[in-house]
């Protein structure tokens, strides 16, 4: 597995540092396949999945993301509970930059959307930190601001 500038290993855990996220993003299996896989979360709720398509030159990744609508598996990081405002936001932050957006289906039938990105994870984490800075702005809460493991 690659590391990137913004990647980090320890113990075992690797860990995107966003520091300037509400909250961190830390590997998953959610699903099937050898891509690298993140879900974004606060120590309350999970709010994005993140899949690693393909790393790039220069630090660049291209990623595919979309709203959380389940726990990890552990029955951890349950969704954010506003998924509507989440979708909202998402689409309304994708839409601002040209992108594209398609809404889904999980296999639970609850709906979410999906969008496919290319760049720095520094980027990735800016554009999400923009999304839970509206949510926020609308007066939601994200949950309690979780602490990025110790990385030094």
């Amino acid at each position: 597995m690659t590391t990137g500038k913004n990647r980090f290993v320890r113990e075992g855990l690797e860990v995107l540092d966003c520091s300037r996220t509400k909250g961190w993003f830390e590997v998953t299996g959610k699903f099937e396949g050898d891509d690298l896989q993140f879900v974004a979360r606060t120590t309350s709720f999970s709010f994005f999945r993140v899949v690693v398509l393909e790393e790039l030159a220069s630090q660049r990744s291209v990623y595919r993301v979309m709203t959380a609508t389940a726990p990890e598996d552990d029955g951890n990081y349950p969704p954010f509970p506003h998924p509507e405002a989440l979708i909202e936001e998402t689409v309304s932050a994708v839409s601002e930059c040209g992108g594209a957006i398609q809404a889904k289906v999980d296999r639970l039938g609850v709906g979410y959307v999906q969008f496919t990105a290319c760049g720095t994870d520094a980027l990735l984490c800016e554009f999400l930190d923009h999304i839970f800075a509206q949510l926020e702005r609308r007066g939601f809460t994200l949950g309690q601001e979780a602490t990025s493991p110790n990385l030094e």
